[in-house]
């Protein structure tokens, strides 16, 4: 997935795995999300 924005969600784990399971079912074993991230937009429990 890639992203424009920050992914930011407080549950973008749970997002993904739902996603995964949905689109991908059991093919595909993880999601990598690329996002722009700034240095300054980086938090911890952010991503």
């Amino acid at each position: 997935m890639i992203g424009g924005e920050p992914m930011v969600h407080p549950h973008m784990d749970k997002i993904c795995d739902m996603m995964r399971e949905e689109l991908w079912g059991k093919y595909v074993r993880e999601i990598l999300i690329i996002s722009n991230l700034h240095p300054k937009m980086l938090k911890k429990g952010t991503l």
